[in-house]
């Protein structure tokens, strides 16, 4: 099975090889005290905001944001989660990518800061409404050890449509 990392890693590259997509509604939050916004990029067949039906009423979600109307690693941000009947039962992973190169980030998984208002499934869209809020420990690279001494605190608010991949 794929790491977390290796996952975020592979899907955006995948994203930074698509062709440009239109920008949809933005998600919220801050990095470190200061605020941002990241662009939710669609097209015809494409999101950044996905998810799957792994089984029956189980579905992984990725959402992910860019600084700017297209695809690039500086600055974007990823959250990644599992739902069961609606329910979050294991936190996520978040991850800010900080440079230009996947790393170093900051990145964790989340069992308390992530919290979903609200989570519609209608075909083969969703509707997601959440927060996280909690430090980013730094990952110097794939099975590095988490440095959370050097980490980042992060606040995220998102209102978003994901779309079934």
């Amino acid at each position: 099975m794929q790491s977390a990392s290796t996952r975020i890693g592979l899907l955006s590259l995948a994203l930074l090889a698509s062709p440009l997509l239109a920008q949809a509604a933005p998600f919220h939050g801050e990095i470190a005290g200061e605020a941002r916004t990241w662009q939710v990029l669609t097209g015809p067949g494409q999101s950044s905001t996905t998810f799957t039906e792994i089984a029956p009423g189980i579905y992984q979600f990725s959402l992910q944001g860019y600084r700017a109307n297209r695809h690039e690693v500086e600055g974007s941000i990823s959250i990644n989660f599992t739902v069961m009947g609606n329910q979050l039962p294991q936190g996520g992973e978040i991850s800010y990518f900080p440079g230009k190169r996947l790393f170093p980030n900051y990145s964790g998984q989340s069992d308390t800061g992530l919290s979903l208002d609200q989570l519609r499934i209608e075909g083969d869209t969703a509707r997601v409404v959440g927060q996280f809020a909690g430090p980013l420990p730094r990952q110097d690279g794939i099975g590095a050890t988490a440095d959370h001494g050097n980490g980042i605190d992060v606040r995220l608010h998102f209102d978003l449509t994901a779309h079934r991949h």
